[in-house]
Order: C-alpha cells, then structure tokens, then sequence
C-alpha cells in the first residue's frame, strides 16, 4: 500500500510539476507566470529591457545621423538598427536566472521608404521605415552583469561602443537561450517638424512580433519552450503566440543636437514559455516506477 501511495504522489508531482514555477533549460525558471492577456497582446512573461541601440553603415560603422544628413534623408535607406542589452528578472512574470543575466542582441532592421500621412499637411509624406527582411534577435546567458545600460557605454568616445558590444555577449562561450527574427514589424515616428525632416528616424517607436527558429542544432535551448508560431493575427495590438517586442527611444539629445547611441530607451519583451521536455522526464520515470512494481508483484 506505501508503494502504491509513493507511486501515486510521484504522478501527482509529475502532473503538477509546471503549474506554478515554469522550469527552462539553463537553469532559467519563470517563478510566477503570469496570465496571458489578449488585450493586452502579451504572454505569461512579460519584462522589460535595458539597452543601447545605433544604426550601422553596411561595413559596420556606427552612423550618426546628422553627421550623415545631406538634406535627403533617402541617403540614409540601407542603414541597420542595431542594438544589444539585458532583461530585468525576479519578480512576478519574468525570467529568473540565478547568478547569471538574460542578455540579448539584434540587428538586421533595414531602414527602407515608405509614405505616412503629414498631420501638418493632411498630405502623403515620404518618409522611412524599418524592414525585418533579414534582421534577428538573439537572448543569451551570460555570467552576472552588475553594471549600467547605457551607462558603461556613454562615454566621451562613443565610436568605442562597437568593441565595447563586442565584448558584452561573447557568442561563443555564452549560452544562446532563445533566437529568432523580428516579423510584422511596426515603426511609428514621433511626429514633429524636426523629426519628418530626417524620415521620422530621430524619434519614434517600435512594435513587432518575433517568430523563434524552430529547436535545432545552433539554435536557442529554449526554443521549444517557446511557443513557436508567428504573430496570428493582424495588428500588434493583438495577442501573440510567440513574442512580443517593443521599444521606444530617440537619436535627438535635450538641446536638440543628433547623438549616435539612442537616448531615452524604454522597451519591453512578452512571450508565451511552456514548460521544459524535463517535466514529461518526470512523468516517464513514474510510469517506469509503477511498471517495475508490477512485475515485482
């Protein structure tokens, strides 16, 4: 009877082993997941981001927009957004990485033509816009990470931030927890007179799905985890299945002057995790377990 009733607890433990804390590869857990909302267009994690991000020249060089003006913001079409930074983690519906850091990078967002509606005007306006064809976002663990984003990197110096970037998530050593590529993005330009003058890319906001590479090698540990389809319906407002990103953050400094590393950042990362292949681990071994008694018997 004790073993009946040791077997039964094991089920029990197997069943109920992912509704509360949410266990991922790399020791990364989500303690207190929160209840996805669809009007809210966010997932059972949602947490918010620290970072940098500057636009690239095709060999790599960090692009300075009003250095680059010539008074046609079309010489800026081929520019990529690119940045890097870290989650926060530890309380209710965030990742938990003990004795380590969530840290991310992306690039590969195009800066391409596109027309808006001049509310000065009434009229269509040229303006500039990002394109996901070919971008990326990588999340990686890395050893704890006590310092400050922008902070570390807003020196005097600031072409110094593609070697300090560089060092920040070393791809090699570090373990790449989650990848993918950004998808029905949505770019919207903070509108003054200043700012359409330069495409709208001065200031402005970004919303966008992330659609995360199928599990194989190369790719996130946790990829399976997350649950892997694109954003299914139409408009960002919507929820989503795979992951939620969004930030906002101006390459315009106080007194007006153009900076190289956008200032202001704010921005947030929703996804919808499932527990790790682990838990039906568990589930297994107790269906071993109560085989084994069996045969015994």
């Amino acid at each position: 009877m004790f073993k009946k009733l040791a077997v039964a607890a094991t089920l029990a433990m197997s069943f109920t082993a992912a509704a509360d804390p949410i266990l991922l590869p790399g020791g990364v857990s989500v303690p207190e997941p929160v209840e996805p909302s669809a009007v809210n267009g966010t997932g059972n994690v949602v947490t918010t981001l620290n970072f940098l991000q500057y636009f690239q020249d095709q060999s790599g060089n960090l692009v300075n927009l009003g250095t680059a003006y010539t008074g046609d913001f079309t010489d800026f079409v081929g520019l990529q957004l690119t940045g890097f930074g870290t989650l926060s983690s530890g309380s209710a519906g965030e990742f938990l990485c003990p004795s380590c850091t969530l840290a991310f990078n992306f690039g590969g967002l195009s800066v391409i033509e596109t027309t808006i509606l001049n509310p000065f005007t009434g009229q269509p306006q040229q303006s500039l816009t990002l394109d996901p064809d070919g971008s990326f976002f990588d999340l990686y663990i890395i050893d704890a990470y006590s310092g400050s984003l922008p902070g570390d990197f807003a020196s005097t110096d600031r072409m110094s931030l593609t070697a300090g970037a560089a060092g920040f998530i070393d791809e090699i050593n570090d373990t790449l927890f989650m990848s993918g590529s950004f998808s029905e993005l949505e770019y919207s330009p903070e509108i003054t007179v200043q700012n359409l003058s330069y495409g709208g890319l001065l200031d402005g906001e970004l919303v966008a799905g992330i659609d995360i590479a199928d599990p194989a090698p190369g790719e996130g540990i946790a990829n399976g985890n997350i649950v892997s389809n694109k954003v299914t319906q139409e408009g960002l407002t919507d929820f989503f299945d795979a992951v939620a990103f969004s930030l906002s953050s101006t390459f315009q400094a106080v007194n007006g002057d153009i900076i190289t590393i956008a200032q202001g950042n704010a921005g947030n990362l929703s996804t919808n995790v499932v527990p790790a292949p682990a838990t039906l681990g568990v589930f297994g071994l107790a269906l071993v377990g109560m085989g084994f008694l069996r045969r015994r018997k």
